[in-house]
């Protein structure tokens, strides 16, 4: 009998980046770069704050808060993430498109969980902020998600061993509708590897006691952290 490749997104992303790009539209292009200097942007984010889950936003002015629009009260049904810590002027560098120069800071300030995540743990994650043409990333946001149940039923925690999940990397209730694999083995790598190293025919074995080949987990800095072996929910 054929083993197939995990239906379940062979790639999931936990801890996933979230940026915001600061863009001028104010008058001359040669301007609005001059305007966008380093760590010119604040947020009126504070640590214990609550925001949305879809992080995803433009400015088109560089006095607006990047944040503006993102936050809820935390009994809200909108909000998802926590906020556990703001870091002004951090010591990251990004370019033109937004990818780090380097990912250490991001681990230095948010911790290991939230730049790749962790088995068992509720999902972590940060959120920066850098100037549209490149340069040093003006703040930092380290986020925990809010572990509460999805309209399906599924929590934002990374699946274990003996976990249910949903196919979208959610932990779920094994008796719920939504609930289409079991997670059987797991396994993480320190240090992370890269693409090129991982084999989902090999890893974990070969996962010879699962229905699946093993399914890679990439963090933010995309590396595999960690994979599993798993079986459809019967």
């Amino acid at each position: 009998m054929w083993k197939i490749v995990a239906p379940i997104a062979v790639v999931l992303i936990i801890g996933v980046v979230f940026i915001v790009r600061l863009i001028a539209n104010d008058g001359d292009a040669g301007n609005a770069l001059d305007d966008l200097t380093d760590s010119d942007s604040s947020t009126s984010v504070a640590e214990g704050d609550c925001l949305i889950e879809d992080l995803n936003s433009t400015t088109t002015s560089t006095d607006t808060d990047p944040t503006a629009g993102l936050t809820a009260e935390c009994d809200a049904a909108e909000s998802y993430w926590t906020v556990n810590k703001v870091v002004d002027d951090p010591d990251l560098r990004a370019d033109s498109l937004g990818e780090l120069e380097d990912y250490a800071g991001v681990e230095a300030e948010c911790g290991a969980v939230a730049l790749r995540g962790a088995f068992g743990e509720v999902w972590q994650s940060y959120f920066y902020v850098y100037d549209w043409d490149g340069g040093k990333v003006d703040f930092l946001l380290c986020l925990t998600a809010i572990e509460k149940e999805n309209a399906d039923g599924a929590l934002p925690v990374t699946p274990n061993t003996g976990d249910c999940t949903d196919g979208n990397g959610l932990k779920i209730d094994c008796s719920a509708p939504g609930a289409l694999y079991t997670v059987e083995e797991v396994e993480a790598y320190d240090p992370p590897l890269e693409e090129s190293a991982f084999d989902s025919t090999t890893a974990l074995g070969g996962c010879p006691n699962s229905g699946y080949y093993a399914a890679a987990l990439y963090g933010g800095d995309g590396l595999i952290w960690g994979a599993y072996c798993s079986s459809d929910n019967l």
